[in-house]
């Protein structure tokens, strides 16, 4: 069974502003790429179109809508929470720190919008590894060529031995070329978010406190 999940920003009316595929990195977070689910200036794009939706339609059970929580411009990678934890969906581990090898097998499972909202299977090469936390960090020889268009497969992870060493951002037209940010990205907003849930939480408990002392609560 894939891992990975059609994701699709749905407008008020039911049409498709914008697809992509996602994967569960914990039971509620959701990893896609950043320009699926977001403008170019890192605007999302649920702020540009009012009532649009972000929503992830996982295998057996109803589509799931997700609330966005952090994007990063730079790699091209986003985050965004589910309401509940996925009670069928696979949850996926990062792999660890190094940077994967060159000439490295990967695989993934991606929606491009031709395979009719199925999950089509990705196989390649690593041609390239850079230390860098960036869109075009990881290079990769696509094996499936490119004679369809690609539209759809941004946000699939990068997987080796069943870890995500990485997030496929792009394939280059007219070549056997994909790009991906590393999974050291996927790392840094996940901190992030943590700092802020930990900042928000900690002024919520102050603010209580502050509202005891006073004699407010």
């Amino acid at each position: 069974m894939s891992a990975t999940y059609l994701l699709r920003a749905v407008n008020a009316d039911g049409t498709e502003t914008n697809r992509g595929t996602g994967w569960y990195l914990r039971d509620t977070l959701v990893v896609t790429a950043g320009h699926v689910v977001t403008a170019d200036d890192g605007v999302w794009l649920g702020d540009s179109f009012q009532g649009l939706t972000y929503r992830l339609y996982a295998e057996s059970t109803e589509p799931v809508d997700l609330t966005p929580l952090a994007v990063d411009i730079e790699a091209d990678a986003a985050l965004l929470q589910a309401p509940t934890p996925a009670s069928s969906a696979a949850v996926l581990e990062l792999a660890p720190r190094s940077a994967p090898a060159r000439d490295e097998r990967w695989y993934s499972y991606g929606f491009p919008a031709f395979h009719d909202e199925k999950p089509f299977p990705l196989t390649g090469s690593i041609t390239d590894s850079a230390s860098r936390i960036a869109a075009d960090a990881l290079a990769l020889n696509l094996n499936q060529g490119t004679r369809v268009q690609w539209g759809g497969v941004s946000g699939s992870p990068v997987l080796i031995s069943d870890q995500v060493v990485g997030i496929i951002t792009r394939v280059t037209d007219n070549t056997d070329t994909g790009w991906a940010a590393p999974a050291a990205a996927i790392r840094r907003l996940e901190r992030f978010c943590a700092a802020v849930s930990f900042r928000d939480e900690l002024a919520a408990r102050v603010a209580t406190l502050y509202a005891i002392a006073s004699g407010l609560a």
